[in-house]
């Protein structure tokens, strides 16, 4: 069984690019991003491409050739910010605050709006660890469902 750190599951799904694909090495445990534009040359065999791509490119060739041996890893939208944040502001007991915080998520710019919010309310700190604490649950779930043992 493959084992994996949950705290890297944790760091790569909260800082992937959207223009990247993220996976695991069911083998190795080894976590690989390739990006579009990667994937674009060697799909598109592309031979004029800058130096500094040549290791990813390589790394997309040996995923494409085992493809079997890896998973893709969840993204932000499988996980569902957005219902984190309002599910954060829905346990807050002073009810300015919630008023606030679920205020700040109507719209356009409703993250970054709230961000402010628990910024301003002091709550960053506490935001960010009930995030960690909804991914690193999500991700528990995630392992098991692919067996894949965790630390």
């Amino acid at each position: 069984m493959t084992k994996v750190k949950l705290s890297d599951l944790i760091d790569t799904i909260q800082c992937q690019p959207e223009e990247y694909e993220c996976y695991i090495n069911l083998k190795t445990g080894e976590i690989i991003e390739i990006s579009d534009e990667v994937r674009s040359v060697v799909e598109h065999g592309d031979e004029d491409y800058p130096d500094w791509m040549e290791d990813e490119i390589q790394m997309f060739i040996a995923f494409d050739e085992n493809e079997d041996d890896y998973l893709a890893l969840p993204t932000q939208n499988d996980l569902n910010e957005y219902k984190m944040m309002e599910n954060f502001a829905e346990e807050q007991t002073d009810a300015n605050i919630q008023t606030q915080l679920l205020k700040a998520l109507q719209g356009k710019g409703a993250f970054f709006r709230f961000k402010d919010e628990v910024t301003k309310f002091g709550l960053a700190a506490a935001w960010y660890q009930y995030r960690n604490e909804c991914y690193k649950e999500y991700l528990i779930d995630w392992c098991e469902e692919n067996e894949l043992e965790f630390e």
